[in-house]
């Protein structure tokens, strides 16, 4: 574990290896006695020496600076403070470096080494533009040093090096921007807009007392950023001297953690926030936006209006306007992000009713928790969760693996409490073991008419004997598009169960389909052919597991070869047949014969079989699988025709350029559910690079996000070519036209994903 930061300990930081050198304090000169102002003599005198030169970076979201460069800043001034008279008490008073903040850094050291408001901080600091990856919101009066202890830690939790690019409002802000240009323009014209637009995420830093919800501007950013751009929240907070943070989703070594066994990713996590203070957030549950402050009233009334989505030149409202929306989603968001501690401390929050702050917020309509490894996750606290729940959600949400405690009472109660116009829902029991068939059937007869997307995960609860209670309460959906149901290591379940569920496919209606019935030991190729034969036609993306199953053998393998072809829409396609030991290379070379003509990707996964090592590589990508010849019918062409050296049959993505796709998972890249929208962008393309301008330009498609989410609008339906060529990051990518669209299981909103990668 690293040493956790103390900069409370450091006189000044030398910056040999910052990316401006020169310029920045690198010693500190003897404390002076005392200064009466920040304009004598000595003092700017002294900042002229520390900061030789000044660049000017035109727009305020290019000035973001790393953690290393305002150490340097703030530093010198923990060292000088104790010379500085506080403006703010009577003359004689000196500062001191255990409550020096943002604000007085600003008085001392920007504003006479600026010139009284001409240049930012950052601009001393920097030789060019620079955009930040994380916006960060803090109150000003916030003391430095606990500050800085907590982005060190948000950096290091998250494998950040100390040069990782910042913004700050503070130190990238002419003071003249904030009072004039926001203002005279509008909130969404200022840089600090265009820098949350840019960032990756937000970190939002608490102090013990949590000023900053408050505080009308840090109000504001919470608003902006995280419920209108969806830009993931970091929360770090001061307590009981020392820092602690929470994250939005898995960092990126609990993400390998994860992919290297399940569950491990989400322990980890679990066991790193136990120790954040919950009772720190308790004042944001209470905010009010109305009786929040600002240093300058005129600001306020700006930042207020800015949040009611009215424009600054639209005059004063006739009425007194209502904040309960804006208060309503602020209190829900921050309720949503401390209720896994607030269960795991077994906190006080749970009176504050965490409940009714997420049932008031009826203004959206999306609702996504995760309690992966919330191990006092029982039925006492999930009836307290669906106490949130409102009528007007459309997406739910649920994650609870590996919360053993909860039983199929409480899954019946989960069952009566889903909202009748309810779109989309995902519930994942993986491992709740105690769930069983009660739990299962309750919720097959509860579900709401209106699903178009529905996914269920309980992998190895051994409780669950059949799925024909499941099959009755899916074939009752009428505008069902995706199905995705996850019942890995359930060894009781067989080839009646795989017919059963198969009885579902009969009316046609499916777009997206992923089913898994991993290591079910019962399932053998009647199963798998009984499901073939009764697969959509109308499927667009399909993704079958039968890893694990024993009893599996080629005649399943070609019989769901044969069904492929029947299905002209098909554009991506995961089959797996890991660790079926009898499925031979004679089946695996049909099954990529016969792949059909309007796939966009494929996998086929057979490792663990008697398949040839060099031909399950030839397996895992889909112009490989479509250029091999296996020895067995080289010299039989007639038997295909149609696909053995028909090279015109190709893709035209595999005909031009470089014969190779990359399949990602668009989990990756979007929140699930998420409404999608595509732009064709020509590729810029220098003289050099003039012969292959024609290929860059069909490749050239790019993913765009569009700022609409399901609480905004309504899921669109599943379109039927839900693929497409694009260029993401410089990297081919096949991009399906709806985030459900994915080549495995349902993951977490913490992005905790295992799909496969399909690179060169």
């Amino acid at each position: 574990t690293p040493k956790p930061p103390l900069f409370h300990l450091l006189p000044i930081r030398p910056m040999t290896d910052s990316p401006k050198a020169e310029g920045q304090p690198t010693q500190v000169a003897k404390v002076p006695d005392y200064y009466a102002s920040p304009q004598d003599g000595r003092h700017c005198a002294q900042l002229k020496e520390l900061f030789p030169s000044c660049c000017a970076i035109e727009g305020a979201e290019h000035r973001a600076i790393s953690l290393a460069q305002l150490q340097s800043v703030v530093s010198f001034g923990l060292a000088q403070c104790h010379a500085w008279q506080d403006l703010e008490r009577p003359r004689g008073k000196l500062l001191s470096s255990d409550t020096l903040n943002h604000a007085q850094i600003m008085e001392w050291v920007t504003k006479p080494a600026t010139q009284q408001l001409a240049f930012s901080c950052a601009e001393l600091l920097l030789d060019a533009a620079q955009d930040g990856e994380w916006y960060v919101t803090h109150w000003w009066g916030e003391k430095v040093k606990e500050c800085l202890d907590c982005i060190a830690l948000q950096l290091q939790v998250r494998g950040l090096d100390d040069f990782t690019l910042l913004w700050l409002c503070a130190y990238a802000c002419r003071q003249s921007d904030l009072d004039q240009e926001a203002l005279a323009a509008g909130f969404q014209e200022s840089g600090a807009y265009k820098a949350m637009q840019i960032s990756r995420g937000v970190l939002l830093i608490l102090n013990e007392e949590a000023t900053a919800f408050s505080r009308t501007w840090c109000l504001q950013e919470l608003d902006v950023a995280v419920l209108k751009l969806h830009k993931p929240l970091d929360v770090a907070a001061y307590a009981a001297e020392k820092a602690a943070a929470l994250t939005h989703g898995l960092t990126d070594y609990e993400q390998r953690l994860e992919k290297r066994r399940a569950g491990w990713g989400y322990q980890a996590k679990a066991t790193r926030e136990n120790a954040f203070p919950v009772d720190v957030v308790a004042p944001g549950l209470d905010l009010c936006v109305e009786r929040s402050k600002t240093t300058c009233e005129s600001d306020k009334q700006f930042l207020l209006d800015s949040m009611l989505g009215k424009k600054p030149d639209e005059g004063r409202m006739a009425v007194r306007p209502s904040y309960h929306r804006v208060n309503a989603r602020l209190r829900a968001l921050l309720a949503s992000a401390v209720w896994f501690q607030a269960i795991e401390t077994d906190n006080k929050l749970q009176r504050h009713g965490l409940a009714e702050l997420l049932h008031a917020d009826t203004a959206t309509d999306s609702l996504v928790m995760n309690f992966n490894c919330c191990h006092r996750m029982d039925d006492r606290n999930l009836s307290v969760l669906l106490g949130g729940l409102h009528r007007s959600l459309t997406k739910l949400e649920l994650h609870f693996s590996m919360c053993s405690l909860i039983t199929s009472k409480g899954v019946e109660e989960l069952a009566r409490a889903l909202p009748a116009g309810l779109r989309t829902l995902l519930l994942n029991f993986r491992y709740c073991t105690s769930v069983g068939q009660a739990g299962l059937d309750a919720l097959a007869n509860s579900l709401p008419a209106s699903l178009t997307s529905l996914s269920l995960n309980f992998d190895f609860d051994s409780d669950i004997k059949n799925l024909s209670g499941l099959s009755r309460g899916i074939t009752r959906l009428d505008s069902l598009r995706l199905l995705a149901l996850d019942f890995a290591g359930v060894e009781s379940l067989g080839d009646t169960d795989v017919a059963a569920v198969s009885d579902v496919f009969k009316c046609g209606r499916l777009r997206n389909l992923y089913m898994s019935f991993k290591a079910c030991h019962f399932v053998s190729n009647m199963g798998v052919e009984l499901l073939a034969k009764e697969l959509p036609r109308s499927l667009t993306l399909l993704n079958l597991d039968f890893s694990g199953c024993f009893e599996v053998s080629d005649p399943a393998v070609d019989t769901l070869a044969s069904n492929l072809q029947t299905m002209p829409e098909l554009a991506a396609l995961h089959v797996s047949f890991q660790d079926c030991v009898n499925v031979t290379e004679t089946s695996a070379a049909r099954f990529a014969l016969k792949l059909p003509s309007s796939l966009k990707g494929a996998k086929l996964n057979v490792m663990g079989t008697r398949v040839p090592e060099d031909a399950q590589k030839t397996c895992r990508r889909l112009h490989t699988m479509r250029a091999w010849m296996p020895p067995a019918f080289a010299d039989d062409k007639s038997a295909f025709p149609e696909r053995v050296g028909t090279p015109a049959l190709l893709p035209a993505s595999c005909q031009k350029g470089p014969k190779v796709l990359h399949l990602r998972s668009l989990e990756m890249l979007l929140h699930r559910g998420q409404v999608q929208a595509y732009s064709v962008k020509p590729q810029k393309t220098s003289p050099r690079s003039a012969p292959a301008a024609s290929h860059s330009q069909d490749s050239a498609a790019e993913l765009s996000r569009s700022s609409s989410e399901p609480w905004i609008r309504p899921m669109k339906p599943i379109l039927p070519k839900i693929a497409k060529h694009t260029t993401h990051h410089r990297q081919p990518l096949i991009a399906a036209s709806h985030a459900e669209s994915m080549f495995s299981r349902p993951r977490t909103i913490y992005n905790g994903f295992e799909e496969p990668l399909w690179r060169r």
